[in-house]
């Protein structure tokens, strides 16, 4: 990344902090791209250098935390991607971003969140090496599919009880869940 880059993706991600911390207090639907940009202390075309509008911020912001996830599980040595280790993972990684999907859903973009969610997810599993996988990429597709609605749905349901569960009780439960 050279000079202009990285200070063009500086400015994204204040813009995209700037996103957040206005939602703290205030509906998606109520923020302005002029708001945004005044609180990141950028101007109005510094925004438009980068996204078209607020969905696209909000989808970069997404990309940004699920590229923090699919790093995490790609750190796993190959020998040990089991499914039980994985879970592991999203359980303890969805756990510490629990503030974050909680604000996402009390503001009713929780949604839009699932849909980058999902499609990158898949995209993602389908190149990722686990010792489960099958060598028929049309199963490894359904697998995807299955595998991470699945957890999508757990992870909604987990995140948006006023007090819920500690992770290791929640991987219990997931185990509990899963035929053997």
């Amino acid at each position: 990344m050279n000079g202009k880059q990285k200070i063009a993706e500086q400015s994204r991600v204040w813009l995209w902090e700037s996103l957040l911390k206005l939602l703290e207090t205030n509906d998606y639907s109520e923020i302005t791209i002029t708001e945004i940009a005044q609180h990141a202390d950028l101007t109005r075309k510094t925004f438009y250098n980068s996204f078209k509008n607020k969905d696209e911020l909000l989808a970069y912001g997404y990309l940004k935390i699920i590229d923090t996830f699919i790093h995490e599980m790609v750190k796993i040595p190959l020998t040990e991607r089991t499914a039980e280790h994985s879970l592991e993972l999203f359980v303890n990684f969805w756990w510490d971003q629990k503030s974050f999907i909680q604000l996402l859903m009390r503001k009713k973009i929780y949604q839009k969140f699932m849909e980058v969610w999902q499609e990158q997810a898949i995209n993602r599993y389908l190149e990722y090496n686990t010792t489960w996988k099958s060598n028929d990429p049309l199963e490894n597709k359904f697998q995807a599919s299955f595998v991470f609605g699945g957890l999508s749905n757990i992870l909604a349901t987990w995140l948006s009880s006023d007090e819920p569960m500690p992770p290791d009780q929640m991987m219990e439960l997931i185990m509990k869940i899963i035929p053997k």
